[in-house]
């Protein structure tokens, strides 16, 4: 927890400045994407680079059982 608020921290201090470039990419299936496209991040021109991980299809995919805590004979 310490880490990610240093970090902020450090978003904090560049967006104080003048001016500061921020690039919001997501990450999928092991590759990065701006836009819709896919980029190689290390040419990504940007000051904050802040990276959203978009869960897998496997990630996001329900259960159609109850979870153990519903299931038994004391659900009245």
């Amino acid at each position: 927890m310490k880490n990610y608020e240093n970090r902020l921290k450090a978003i904090k201090r560049l967006a104080d400045g003048k001016t500061a470039k921020v690039v919001i990419v997501d990450y999928k299936d092991g590759k990065y994407f701006l836009d819709g496209k896919q980029v190689d991040i290390s040419t990504v021109k940007a000051n904050v680079l802040i990276i959203d991980n978009i869960p897998s299809d496997e990630d996001l995919a329900v259960s159609s059982a109850p979870p153990e805590s519903l299931k038994g004979s004391d659900i009245n």
